[in-house]
Order: structure tokens, then C-alpha cells, then sequence
């Protein structure tokens, strides 16, 4: 269990393990003050906004592969919601997860387990890259890959692709809020991420906010809104291809709040 895991490592000074209404643990960061996910349920959440969001099992019907960036690994419960619906014969999976925190990746690899053993946990990952910014761990097995980058991702990301072929077909974009971690939900950033994208990429995300759906606008994605869950009215699907809701234009253009830029970032 994720709690009586972590009240044995070094994250325990940084991290509080709390359980949610759905039955699942997640994390609260005492340096970003935030849970990592909703107090009303973290693996409903996860489900929601990007498993279901992203379309994964549309996805891999239609290509018999999906290549997955998760923004944001926290606890695992992207990777594990994921996996909860797949199953084998659906086709290769490709997970690229990106994390931070030294300590958490850690732990992960050291202590998070999953409830299946077809397809590569956390604890199977091996160290095949590091330098002094970055560690690159990977695991495959049936299939199914999983690779984690440790390290601040605007540095991590792009050396993982200078030395490998990924373009993600889905993202899952779940960094800290934007009041808490601005730098992953800049214009900048989003036109980084499309940059990496292909046509059909689907990005998703649980923040609602103007500033961040203006940013995602600027980058040139096309932005709709997903139905909210829990506690959480609304959320942001975001696509290369297709039209922007018109609703949601109109109610950006009325909206006094400004795209977020990274010359506007305290550094």
C-alpha cells in the first residue's frame, strides 16, 4: 500500500500519503502545497481526464499501437490507469513518463508495485542513461514500455529525444497548477509539445483555467472542453487537428485573464 510504503523512505519529510474518496491514495507536496491529484478520487480522476480523455483504447484500435507522454509521474497512478483497461492483444503501449523529483523516482522504482506482473512495473526499471541533470530508467515487457525521466522535464524531455524516436500520440499533461507550477503550462511550453506531436496527437489535462487554455491557444492547439468529475467542474482537451469550440472561444474572449509566457515567469 502506497501509504505504508512511503512512511519508510526520505519522502516522507517532502510527501503525506491521503487516501481519496475513491479508495485510492495520492500524494500532497509540502514544497508545491498541492495534492496530486483530487481528494473526490485519483485513479477516478486519472481514468477521466486522460485515460478516457485521451481516447487510449480508441487509439489502439485504430493503430494496434499508442505512444503515451505523461507530464507529471507523481505517485504512478497515470501509468496504473492506464494499464487497468489494457490488455495484451490490444497492441504495443509505449509509456514515457516524466518526474522531477529524485526522491519520488526512488521510491518509485524501489517500493511501487502494481497489481499485475504481464507488463512492467516501477520496480523493473533499470538505469540506461544519466548525467548531471538527467536519469533515464526503461522496462519492457509483452509489449508494452515503459520509460521514466528524472530530472526538470524542459531539460529531460529533450535530451531523451535527441537520442530516441518518440512522437506521442496522446499526452497527459498533469504538472503542479499553474499558480504553483507555472513553467509547464507556458506558450512556450505548449508550442514545445507540439512540436514533438503529430497531427493526430491528443493532449488532456484537469485544469480549467483561462490563462492555460489562452497558452494552449497561442501554441496553436485546438481546445475543447471536457465534461468535470468529482470536484472538478471541467477539464481541457486539447488537438492539432479540427476546430476549437466556439462556446469556449467566446467565453476566452471575454475572459481578462493573459496566455502565460515564460518572460513573465519568475525565475
Amino acid at each position: 500500500m502506497l501509504s505504508d510504503n512511503l512512511s519508510s523512505s526520505k519522502l516522507k519529510e517532502r510527501f503525506v500519503a491521503v487516501k481519496t474518496e475513491d479508495g485510492h491514495y495520492t500524494l500532497y507536496s509540502n514544497e508545491f502545497q498541492e495534492h496530486c491529484h483530487s481528494l473526490s478520487g485519483a485513479f477516478q480522476e486519472t481514468m477521466h481526464f486522460y485515460v478516457q480523455g485521451c481516447q487510449i483504447e480508441e487509439i489502439l484500435k485504430r493503430n494496434d499501437h499508442c505512444k503515451i507522454l505523461e507530464i507529471g509521474t507523481g505517485s504512478g497512478t497515470g501509468y496504473e490507469a492506464t494499464l487497468s483497461n489494457y490488455k495484451i492483444e490490444h497492441g504495443n503501449l509505449d509509456f514515457v513518463t516524466v518526474e522531477k523529483d529524485k526522491d519520488l523516482v526512488d521510491w518509485l522504482i524501489t517500493c511501487r508495485t502494481l497489481d499485475r506482473n504481464d507488463v512492467p512495473g516501477f520496480c523493473e526499471l533499470k538505469l540506461f542513461y544519466s548525467d548531471n541533470d538527467v536519469s533515464f530508467y526503461h522496462a519492457k515487457k509483452n509489449g508494452v514500455s515503459l520509460t521514466l525521466l528524472q530530472g526538470d522535464c524542459r531539460i529531460s524531455l529533450p535530451k531523451f529525444l535527441n537520442q530516441n524516436s518518440f512522437s506521442p500520440d496522446a499526452i497527459f499533461q498533469d504538472p503542479f497548477s499553474p499558480q504553483k507550477n507555472s513553467t509547464l503550462w507556458s506558450v512556450e511550453w505548449f508550442m514545445f509539445l507540439k512540436k514533438i506531436s503529430n497531427s493526430n496527437t491528443v493532449m488532456s489535462t484537469y485544469s480549467a483555467s483561462s490563462a492555460v487554455r489562452k497558452s494552449m491557444l497561442e501554441a496553436a492547439w485546438k481546445i475543447q472542453e471536457i465534461n468535470g468529475i468529482g470536484r472538478k467542474k471541467s477539464g481541457t482537451k486539447a488537438v492539432l487537428s479540427g476546430d476549437s469550440d466556439e462556446l469556449l472561444l467566446d467565453h476566452l474572449g471575454r475572459s481578462p485573464q493573459l496566455p502565460i509566457l515564460d518572460s513573465g515567469l519568475k525565475t
